[in-house]
């Protein structure tokens, strides 16, 4: 049985988000010991997953529901004032993908975003999450990428940001974790073993 601090991962719900977006948050858990040992993986595999407590957030919750895209409904864990989530108590925030239209955000969830990022807490946007780290301002001098169509209108919104780069799918600087549609492509971070490289490439 796994004696590991449990992995805390932040899942910051931005209006109707993106389905395939979410798909980061199932693969970490996968590397739970309990998910590792329903598929009766040999007992040295499943000492080395880790827990994990995953947290749904966003304004309105906890207990309500939020819409994603093919009619599914999450249901909230957290809501942006709970404690468990506040700076400090988050391993990780994910940024899955909202519906550019829907954008710019509440500011509430901008001055969510800003805290966690001044609290050094590695921040993933996926896909279009990209507008919400944007308009949190957060992209300013970062070297960071989106959806590649989207390039452009990002340069347009967002100047201060120091590249907005279409030649790589995931780009990272300091605790800054962007990418492209590829959802799955984060969860190649190697979060621990690629601490000290800044890109990975397409």
């Amino acid at each position: 049985m796994s004696t590991a601090t449990p992995l805390r991962i932040g899942v910051l719900l931005v209006g109707t988000v993106q389905l395939l977006d979410l798909s980061a948050v199932d693969l970490l858990y996968m590397t739970t010991p309990e998910y590792l040992e329903e598929c009766s993986l040999p007992q040295p595999m499943i000492d080395l997953g880790r827990p994990c407590e995953i947290h749904y957030i966003a304004q309105n919750g906890p207990n309500k529901t939020v819409n994603t895209t093919s009619q599914m409904s999450l249901q909230l864990t957290n809501s942006l004032t709970d404690s468990a989530v506040s700076p400090g108590k988050l391993d990780i925030l994910l940024i899955p993908g909202p519906p550019p239209k829907s954008m710019p955000p509440a500011e509430e969830y901008l001055d969510f975003v800003r805290a966690h990022f001044a609290a050094d807490t590695p921040i993933l946007s996926i896909c279009t999450g990209a507008f919400v780290i944007g308009y949190a301002g957060i992209v300013a001098g970062r070297e960071v990428t989106a959806p590649r169509l989207l390039i452009p209108e990002m340069r347009r919104r967002f100047p201060e940001a120091k590249t907005w780069d279409d030649s790589v799918r995931v780009a990272r600087d300091g605790n800054l974790w962007t990418s492209d549609v590829h959802a799955e492509r984060l969860y190649s971070w190697n979060y621990k073993r690629t601490r000290s490289r800044r890109w990975v490439p397409a």
